[in-house]
């Protein structure tokens, strides 16, 4: 489905929505406390001995401390008297926290990290948060050890503060978590739709990059794995592995990068995924410390390679993967100020911890986009083949004919689609063309029966037609519309020819003269055959009527003939000049039919000719009907007195005098019977 201006606007709209969650200052103003920290590099400093620390004053409360297994301590010193109800450690995977408050006889100790199952924590929250211990005196003492990063933000909050500060949190993770779920599982219903894997691999990267960030942010421990101690210390890097196995396997399937046609950057993808797989497995074996190390490289490393294989598909023309090339950018720039805060370079800010949520969220919707693109891409170009296709299949079947199939394309033709429908069908013929083959070799016949076809094939187009069948040197033409587009197009047919003759004859070539039938009635139009081979072509008694027809302008010398039902179908006959010559009846059959001559595009000459006579014809037929041969004869022969090439009236003059000769026969009615053409 083509990407419409509405389904963009609602992922801009989706996408701004998360902005406030990356804006967003939780912080209270530290004016009324002052924050020290202490690095315990043994980690066995107890809280007897803080007073002994050498503790230095913190610039900011967000701070980071890197990757380490190692202990932080920090102390909030108070100006004045303390006003907050409650401590918060921010980063959700902190491995032990210490909490010590002095009361002024001792301190009161309070506990918690992810080594404590969920229910252990004091306050239900995904991070950590400790209430303060009312009559609390002097400072507060905290204690920070983890085997991963070492983010110790430390925030402080009233009870008012807190609950706007949750509240503003969680709608906006909400809506975060909200839109990548949408994403995911509108794409894999569309994968379904649309038979489409890329877009089921782009749900599961999705569905895996936010339970990454819900692991991240400690909404699974809260939510999904409460009980599962160890597999949550290990889960966020397990999860992100698989995410990027999933996004790397993306990659390929998007920018189409196949082990025959990219060798070294499927490969290279490839054995990417191959790591990734074994450190997510291997997580649970190895040192955290170690592996992290190797972990974030190897996540540069594919991030690099991802955006190296977008920039070069973009270099190639490939146009959707401009989306993908900026959706990876933005997402690796979220990642690096993620990775660099881990390792303690970049503090653990507000800003900081926004950006690999405002990177993803771009990055979401900019594949999305890119997806709808590619989709409307490779519809566009499959409706180009498809109109490839159909125009190279026209010049074997008439696009006309699958119209009236109501088929979209000639693979959807099945044998056996048949349809009926009103037509005028056009029979046309070269006279005596065995007679003029035989002085042209084979490659010369076929030259000369193109060379006229060529001309009359786009006169029937021209006029509302369509060529059904080539038969040797006739045609067959099909009018769909109304028959006096037939009856135009046999006249500028004749007109047509008139002037190849003249270019044949000036070459000392002899000139074409062809036969032209047109009857009108319905028609069976459909395929015959069998599956391995079949055809489109029309079934009817008037297809085989307008054959015949065909066939008598021969015998009556004229070229164009036409049916009683093609006369009266005209919108007005008196537009053309015709004249009805006899009436016949189809051998086998007993309905009787008309044979109208159509002389335009006769030579002028004959034109004038059987004008200025066509009164005097008329009445020698209608005596002939009424079977006065006297005066029928000598209205023939006053005609050809005036016209002695008008072929018609000699034929009718000859078969007068045959019946005077030999007399009528006993069962004449004044109609000639039609045998095989």
């Amino acid at each position: 489905v083509k990407i419409s201006a509405i389904e963009k606007r609602l992922k801009c709209l989706l996408l701004l929505l998360t902005l406030p969650l990356f804006g967003c200052q939780n912080e209270e103003s530290p004016d009324d406390y002052i924050l020290y920290h202490f690095v315990d590099e043994s980690g066995l400093s107890e809280i007897d001995s803080a007073q002994d620390f050498e503790w230095i004053p913190s610039i900011t409360d967000s701070a980071s401390f890197g990757i380490s297994e190692g202990t932080i301590w920090q102390k909030i010193e108070f100006k004045e008297e303390i006003q907050y109800q409650y401590i918060e450690l921010r980063y959700p995977l902190l491995d032990s926290i210490d909490i010590y408050f002095w009361t002024g006889e001792s301190f009161f100790h309070m506990e918690g990290g992810d080594v404590f199952a969920y229910g252990h924590r004091p306050i239900d929250s995904n991070s950590f948060i400790f209430p303060i211990r009312e009559k609390s005196e002097g400072p507060i003492y905290v204690r920070v050890h983890s085997t991963s990063a070492l983010l110790a933000t430390v925030r402080l909050y009233t009870e008012g503060s807190l609950r706007r500060t949750l509240d503003i949190r969680h709608l906006l993770y909400g809506v975060y978590f909200g839109f990548l779920l949408i994403m995911a599982v509108y794409n894999a219903f569309l994968s379904l739709s649309i038979k489409d894997f890329t877009y089921g691999l782009y749900s599961a990267y999705v569905f895996s990059a936010l339970l990454t960030f819900f692991t991240l942010e400690g909404y699974s421990y809260r939510f999904i794995w409460q009980d599962s101690i160890g597999w949550n210390n290990v889960s966020f890097i397990a999860l992100s592995s698989i995410a990027y196995f999933l996004g790397l396997e993306f990659t390929k399937r998007y920018l189409g990068i196949t082990r025959k046609d990219a060798v070294m950057r499927f490969f290279s993808l490839s054995v990417l995924q191959i790591i990734l797989l074994v450190l997510g497995v291997s997580v649970v074996f190895v040192s955290y410390r170690a592996f992290s190390s190797l972990y974030n490289l190897t996540v540069m490393i594919a991030s690099i390679m991802i955006i190296a294989s977008a920039f070069y598909s973009v270099r190639q023309g490939n146009r959707s993967a401009k989306f993908f090339f900026y959706a990876w950018v933005f997402f690796m720039a979220g990642m690096i100020s993620l990775t660099l805060k881990f390792a303690g370079v970049l503090p653990d800010s507000d800003l900081i911890h926004s950006l690999p949520y405002l990177g993803s969220a771009i990055e979401v919707s900019l594949l999305s986009l890119g997806l709808g693109d590619r989709f409307n891409q490779q519809k566009e170009e499959s409706l180009n083949q498809q109109i490839s296709l159909s125009n190279s299949y026209a010049r074997f079947v008439p696009k006309q004919f699958l119209t009236f199939l109501n088929k979209d394309s000639i693979t959807d033709v099945q044998l056996g689609n048949s349809v009926q429908k009103e037509m005028t069908v056009l029979f046309s013929d070269i006279r005596s063309f065995t007679t003029l083959s035989e002085s042209m070799t084979p490659q010369e016949n076929f030259d000369f029966i193109n060379a006229l076809l060529k001309r009359i094939g786009p006169v029937i187009r021209q006029n509302n037609g369509f060529i059904d069948k080539y038969i040797g040197d006739a045609i067959m033409a099909l009018f769909p519309d109304i028959p006096d587009d037939a009856v135009r197009a046999s006249i500028e047919i004749r007109r047509l020819l008139a002037v190849y003759n003249q270019r044949r004859a000036s070459k000392g070539m002899q000139t074409i003269r062809i036969g032209i039938g047109m009857h009108t009635g319905n028609l069976m139009l459909g395929t015959i055959g069998e599956e391995e081979r079949m055809e489109g072509t029309v079934i009817s008694d008037n297809v085989n009527l307008a054959s015949r027809l065909e066939g008598l302008s021969q015998k009556y010398g004229v070229t164009t003939i036409i049916s009683e039902k093609t006369l009266f179908g005209l919108s007005d006959p008196s537009k053309y000049n015709y004249r009805i010559i006899d009436y016949v009846r189809v051998k086998g059959k007993s309905d009787t039919v008309s044979v109208t001559e159509i002389f335009d595009g006769d030579p002028s000459e004959q034109l004038a000719l059987k004008l200025s006579t066509r009164g005097k014809f008329e009445r020698a037929m209608n005596f002939y009907l009424d079977r006065d041969f006297e005066s029928a004869l000598t209205q023939f022969q006053a005609v050809l007195e005036i016209n002695p090439e008008d072929s018609v009236a000699t034929l009718h003059a000859e078969r007068i005098k045959t019946f005077q000769n030999h007399g009528l026969p006993p069962d004449w009615d004044g109609v000639a019977v039609m045998g095989e053409k």
